[in-house]
């Protein structure tokens, strides 16, 4: 019985003025966050992000790198962010755990 698994692909979040730039590359299980993290409400850009990860972790037994080169955090956003890392290593494979680089 063959499983499917679906399609990583790579995921850009094109960065603005209060919103950083994220990459999420499928074919090496890099995130690349960087930027201004100042959106009142940062709900959409973590919830992409979230996706992806829960996608990438459910297709493949590869450890995700995620890399955070944020210049501003508001209160908000850093909840967001504390709340998409433990999202990471939930659902994690209990073997392969996240590796965190903050720059």
């Amino acid at each position: 019985m063959n499983e499917i698994k679906e399609k990583i692909i790579n995921y850009y979040i094109e960065g603005s003025d209060p919103s950083p730039s994220a990459i999420m590359d499928g074919c090496t299980g890099t995130i690349d966050i960087s930027g201004i993290l100042s959106v009142k409400s940062p709900t959409r850009f973590y919830n992409n992000i979230s996706r992806w990860i829960l996608t990438f972790n459910r297709n493949y037994g590869k450890t995700i790198e995620v890399n955070i080169r944020l210049i501003h955090l508001t209160t908000s956003s850093a909840k967001w962010l504390k709340d998409a890392l433990e999202y990471l290593e939930k659902y994690s494979n209990k073997s392969i755990k996240p590796e965190i680089n903050w720059y």
